[in-house]
């Protein structure tokens, strides 16, 4: 009973959500990867630190290149070698 009220209350909050929110969490589901690198670039757009205030409101730094590896992928051991064994792996 208690899964079946929780559904229907989540429903019901659904509902209540602005439709662009609940488009966005729709398409996070759905390709979480294209969300967050969309979500990033973003950020660094319109964040007001990415600016020089003080000459001409222009950005520092263009749109970031964003990319996923897995984290037992070869070049990450390829890393450590080059960089040294100081290098963190993701896993």
């Amino acid at each position: 009973m208690g899964a079946i009220l929780a559904g229907f209350r989540h429903a019901r909050y659904e509902q209540r959500r602005p439709y662009k929110d609940r488009m966005m969490r729709h398409s996070m589901l759905d390709n979480p990867e294209m969300s967050l690198e969309k979500e990033i670039k973003r950020f660094v757009a319109e964040n007001e630190a990415n600016r020089f205030t003080m000459i001409d409101n222009s950005p520092m730094f263009d749109e970031p290149l964003i990319g996923f590896a897995d984290g037992d992928d070869e070049i990450f051991d390829t890393y450590k070698e080059v960089v040294g064994d100081f290098h963190w792996k993701p896993r």
